[in-house]
């Protein structure tokens, strides 16, 4: 197949095929010579490789093969066919044994077999045995000879037991089944693998007992016996410590408030209270120490003894009445039950449930009051005389005022005065604490002391109630009782103006009307001066020597203000110039308009405020000047209503914007104003519009905020207004 020459050997079965000459030769050589050699299990039969050939052959009938190191030469080949004649002769000089796993190789059998033994180990050798015809194992130190590898491994036993170390008298040296060195114990045949673990052995065999809740344990890192608890994995190095600590655990539980512990000076597990630091040392003790403990850190009361009793608490009893009570808080409220003041026979003192608060309880009407004093309220209200139908008895305390004396500067150093506020009667030692009154369960805060007052009083009333009411028409006058002449009057509450009868009433609002016309139309008439000095231009309006002009002042300033502003003063502004100039205004005014004037809609008294601290009232009000500026006016106000100077029909609305001064006071003008006839105005309006179907250049007089109902007025020229009056209030 391959178109060269083989070498076929016809006689084995099956046919063997080479491809040259030289292995024609080896395998001739190897076949001749096989029954000679008895190869052992993992060697092979090699050629030598001094012919330049290594031929290897295994002893278990493998492959052949045949490797070539080094090209033969013609006469190695030729050498080679001349042996191949006399192949024993060949086979003692050029065939070799080989190990494929150490790679040895060997000439001989002998080498063969011996190469073939065991490896024993350090300190054995093998060798040839010529007496025994065989290879063995020779000891190098001790030249013993043995034949198998298990006696080797014995002797080496036997010379690792004789040299390892004594591990003490109860110890004894065996080789176990591994011919490992161990060590038995003599007595109880325990058994351990180093001297080391003898030793501790022996140690924790030395060391003393533990109590039967510990048991001993080696530590490695202290080289020691300890002591380890069995529950709570405790661990301590002194057997003393662990059988204090077993005698502490004996003990019984004490309890909260207790531990257990040992005492160095009694040698015993003793009890120990946390905070008192008591001892005791068996569970009476403790409940004795339980006690005093509950006893000591009890609640003091003065006057009263602590005490444990039968029942398991702390009990107290009075020194002196040897009472005994179960709390301190019962001790206590019996000594402010003790302390408390007796009341009158009608009358018993307990203890509230609080145990702090003491109250009495009448016999009779079972009331209940807290204070000892009215307990004496109580009594001296059923002992006064019942009042008539329409009053009930009731009890007054006096007000009490106190003073401080210029000299000592203290008050709780002075004396004290008691007085009635109503009638101002100084507090007698039996009025002390009050006194009895009558008071009307008709009239909220009418009172009386006397059943003789009260028919007195009953007397005014029903004199009052014959008396005939005023007119229905006068609205602020109500009927009163004058106390001096014992009569029926009528006051005005506005002008506090008294009269004595009826018809007086219709005389005095007659004569006022007559004012009210006056002081529209002459203003002036009431002056008390002649208005040219600018150092005294303001005049007190007094209440009691100008009655009528005070209540018109006051009337409109209340008419829309609350009551809770106090008026304080009203001045009337005497400034003649300023007056001159208005009055002619007036009168032109008046002239223009001939029959159309109305005196009560076309002027009318309004209020301005300035929303400063009063000095540009100072300015309005000087003679020099000339009064109002309509066109600087809405600088810092607005002008919603138009370019001018605004006045206000209501005292309220001006208050917000009334001057305020340094102390508080509020202050706002009473202006007598010409306001004409008047127009819608707006923020757009810089002059008073033209009156429609009217004269050419004919003008109203005014600008307001509603023309039906109008509330604000706005004036365009300065001699159109007058600053009448001057009003001061908080």
């Amino acid at each position: 197949v391959n178109k060269q020459v083989v070498y076929e050997n016809y006689k084995v079965v099956p046919k063997r095929i080479v491809s040259s000459i030289m292995e024609v030769l080896v395998e001739n050589t190897l076949e001749s010579e096989q029954s000679d050699f008895q190869l052992l299990p993992g060697w092979e039969l090699v050629w030598l490789p001094r012919f330049g050939l290594s031929i290897h052959k295994t002893s278990s009938g493998g492959k052949k093969t045949c490797s070539e190191i080094s090209p033969p030469t013609k006469a190695e080949v030729a050498q080679a066919k001349e042996r191949a004649k006399f192949p024993k002769q060949v086979s003692q000089r050029c065939i070799g044994f080989r190990n494929p796993m150490s790679e040895k190789v060997v000439r001989t059998i002998k080498e063969m077999q011996v190469e073939d033994l065991a490896d024993p180990g350090p300190g054995w050798k093998k060798k040839w045995d010529k007496a025994l015809h065989r290879p063995v194992y020779m000891h190098k130190a001790s030249k013993k000879i043995v034949l198998e590898f298990s006696s080797v491994e014995k002797v080496n036993a036997e010379e690792k037991l004789a040299k390892a170390p004594m591990a003490g008298s109860n110890w004894r040296k065996e080789l176990n089944n591994n011919n490992e060195v161990e060590y038995v114990h003599v007595k109880n045949g325990n058994v351990v693998s180093s001297v080391s673990e003898a030793w501790i052995v022996d140690i924790m065999e030395e060391a003393p007992a533990p109590p039967p809740t510990w048991k001993k344990v080696w530590d490695a890192e202290r080289s020691d016996v300890k002591y380890v608890h069995t529950v709570s994995g405790k661990s301590i190095f002194s057997v003393k410590e662990a059988r204090i600590e077993y005698e502490v655990e004996q003990l019984p539980d004490p309890g909260d408030g207790w531990t257990k512990e040992w005492s160095e000076s009694e040698g015993r597990a003793v009890y120990r209270h946390v905070k008192s630091q008591q001892c005791a040392h068996t569970m009476k003790e403790v409940a004795k120490g339980n006690e005093d403990w509950n006893v000591q850190t009890a609640q003091c009361v003065p006057g009263w003894l602590k005490r444990w009793n039968a029942l398991g608490f702390v009990e107290y009893q009075n020194k002196k009445t040897k009472i005994i009570v179960k709390s301190a808080k019962k001790a206590f409220g019996y000594n402010v039950l003790s302390s408390a003041p007796e009341a009158s026979a009608n009358w018993n003192k307990k203890l509230a449930k609080d145990g702090a608060t003491i109250y009495y309880i009448h016999k009779d009407t079972e009331e209940r009051v807290t204070d000892w004093e009215q307990t004496k309220l109580c009594d001296a209200i059923q002992e006064a005389e019942n009042p008539p139908l329409g009053w009930a008895k009731n009890w007054k305390h006096p007000s009490v005022r106190h003073w401080t004396c210029p000299d000592c500067k203290i008050t709780n150093n002075c004396k004290i005065i008691v007085a009635c506020r109503q009638c101002g009667r100084r507090a007698t030692k039996e009025d002390k604490y009050g006194f009895v009154v009558y008071r009307s369960t008709r009239v909220k805060g009418l009172f009386f002391r006397t059943i003789k007052e009260i028919q007195k009083h009953e007397a005014k009333l029903a004199a009052l109630t014959a008396a005939s009411d005023p007119p229905a028409e006068y609205t602020t006058w109500i009927k009163t009782w004058d106390e001096k002449r014992e009569m029926v009057t009528y006051t005005n509450a506005i002008r506090n103006i008294t009269v004595d009868c009826v018809e007086d009433i219709v005389s005095t609002e007659h004569k006022y009307k007559f004012w009210i016309k006056d002081i529209i139309g002459m203003t002036r008439n009431h002056w008390e001066s002649d208005g040219l000095n600018p150092m005294n231009r303001f005049f007190e309006v007094h209440p009691q020597r100008h009655k009528e002009e005070h209540y018109f002042v006051f009337n409109l300033f209340y008419k829309t203000m609350s009551k809770r502003f106090k008026l304080h003063q009203i001045l009337r502004i005497e400034n003649y110039f300023q007056y001159e100039s208005f009055s002619l205004h007036v009168k032109a005014k008046r002239l223009q308009a001939g029959e159309r004037y109305n005196p009560r809609t076309m002027r009318q008294f309004l209020f301005h405020g300035t929303r400063d601290d009063g000095t540009a009232i100072d300015k309005i009000t000087k003679p020099e000047t000339a009064g109002f500026l309509p066109l600087k006016a809405g600088d810092r106000t607005g002008a919603i209503w138009g370019q001018g100077t605004y006045f206000a029909r209501d005292a309220s609305y001006s208050h917000d914007y009334a001057a305020r001064t340094s102390d508080g006071m509020r202050i706002m003008l009473l202006v007598d104003v010409s306001v004409g006839r008047w127009t819608q105005g707006n923020s757009k309006i810089r002059v008073c519009p033209e009156v429609p179907g009217g004269k050419p250049g004919e003008r109203f007089d005014s600008l307001v905020d509603n023309p039906l109902k109008p509330s604000i007025f706005v004036i365009q020229h300065t001699n159109q207004a007058y600053p009448a009056y001057k009003i001061l209030y908080r």
